[in-house]
């Protein structure tokens, strides 16, 4: 398995989530998605060919981490 991390802000960010999953997804600051794809190459990542795993916002966090 591999992985990469990308790290960015908006208006790129959901655009660039949207590109890759289809899904629309509203990401406010500090915000963190994962989207995961079934391939064995990153050159065969192809527009909507993957799905949005999780998304993380800041709200969901309060009170979580101490």
């Amino acid at each position: 398995m591999s992985t990469a991390l990308v790290v960015g802000h908006n208006p790129g960010m959901e655009d660039f989530v949207e590109l890759l999953t289809g899904a629309s997804a509203s990401l406010p600051t500090a915000a963190i998605a994962c989207v995961a794809f079934d391939l064995n190459q990153w050159q065969a990542i192809k527009p909507q060919m993957g799905r949005l795993a999780w998304l993380v916002k800041p709200k969901e966090l309060a009170g979580k981490i101490a």
